[in-house]
């Protein structure tokens, strides 16, 4: 998400005031249009009605308009009028350039991708030898180690009092050797 940047008196700007409070916010959506867009700030007459609706609402008796409210942001100086829209005025005095967006996006990037490499470099560095597949020692000697239990999805660990699966296999450190574990199955889960 981006930002746009407003000076904290920009409502009581001469200007605006001038142009009334409803050339005031479509003048505020066109800052935010083109600095979403990138378009450095101009503003598509096409895309004028895309911006705000004012169904229903009139102003000194007339419908309006985002043509009339153009009209009254180019007559207070706040637009300019170009052969396919509308030039914020000031526009890159106060907003970042497309050029600028750019740069820093892609700046961003870079830097994450280099910290998520150096991030999993450091990782792999720092556990050695254990993986995540392999039991946590939780007393001082490595007989001591027992398997924390990883359920996958699809093969839960089943709930106290129920027969489990067949064939259990889980893989210890005790010793160094996988531990391979068929429990009794003569129906009874306790045995």
């Amino acid at each position: 998400m981006a930002y746009v940047r407003f000076d904290d008196g920009w409502a009581d700007n001469p200007k605006l005031v001038q142009a009334g409070p409803l050339a005031a916010h479509l003048w505020a959506l066109s800052i935010s249009y083109a600095n979403r867009h990138l378009t450095d700030g101009h503003v598509p007459a096409g895309i004028l009605d895309r911006l705000v609706g004012w169904s229903g609402i009139s102003q000194d008796g007339e419908p309006v308009t985002n043509a009339r409210l153009a009209e009254q942001l180019i007559a207070v100086g706040l637009w300019h009028r170009t052969e396919t829209g509308y030039e914020i005025h000031d526009y890159l005095d106060h907003q970042p350039t497309r050029r600028e967006v750019e740069k820093r996006r892609r700046d961003v990037s870079a830097a994450r991708s280099r910290a998520g490499r150096k991030g999993g470099q450091a990782n792999g560095k720092q556990t050695g030898k254990q993986t995540g597949s392999k039991p946590q020692a939780t007393g001082k000697h490595p007989e001591q180690a027992i398997a924390k239990p990883h359920p996958i999805p699809s093969h839960p660990i089943p709930k106290e009092g129920t027969t489990p699966s067949p064939l259990v296999v889980a893989r210890g450190v005790a010793g160094g050797e996988s531990l391979h574990v068929v429990p009794d199955f003569d129906g009874d889960p306790a045995a």
